[in-house]
């Protein structure tokens, strides 16, 4: 389909990931890196905090999460059944499972962890849409980063730097 028409056009595409926090060519060589600080995850993470929300933050090396807990699963399952799509909700273990959301999910107890980390991209999702709005005014006098979202239940925080293909 889609590789085979790129072939064919000769086209040399370049991978835009985490909007625009890496940049690769097409032999998956990375062009350009835009993490955010790490002044700027410990703002975000404070609003966080403030709020009680969860967060993934997005690594090269996969999705990562801030929990201290015993029971992983259980507490992903609650996090998916509080503010993900419908098709998610409905059985959250079998939807992890299928998108293999366990194969490169990194769990770090501390904030402290996730600081040690390059972070591309923070998400967080709302049920709660006052809230968000809400969350959304305050992560906007942040210095740094700029706010994006993929739907209207989440957040997308990145490095003011990351763009979407403007090099």
């Amino acid at each position: 389909g889609v590789q085979m028409a790129i072939e064919e056009s000769y086209l040399q595409p370049k991978a835009i990931c985490l909007n625009g926090a890496e940049f690769y060519d097409n032999d998956g060589k990375l062009l350009i890196s835009n993490p955010l600080s790490k002044d700027s995850v410990a703002a975000v993470q404070a609003v966080i905090d403030k709020y009680e929300l969860d967060a993934d933050y997005y690594t090269s090396l996969g999705r990562c999460i801030l929990y201290g807990g015993d029971d992983l699963k259980t507490h992903l399952i609650e996090r998916i059944k509080k503010a993900a799509p419908k098709e998610m909700r409905e059985d959250p273990l079998r939807f992890m499972e299928r998108i293999k959301f366990f194969d490169t999910l990194i769990v770090e107890k501390t904030i402290e962890g996730i600081l040690e980390r390059t972070i591309l991209k923070i998400e967080t999702r709302f049920d709660d849409l006052e809230l968000r709005e809400q969350v959304l005014q305050e992560l906007e006098t942040i210095e740094g980063i700029i706010t994006t979202s993929s739907s209207l239940h989440n957040l997308e925080i990145n490095s003011i730097e990351a763009t979407k293909g403007h090099m």
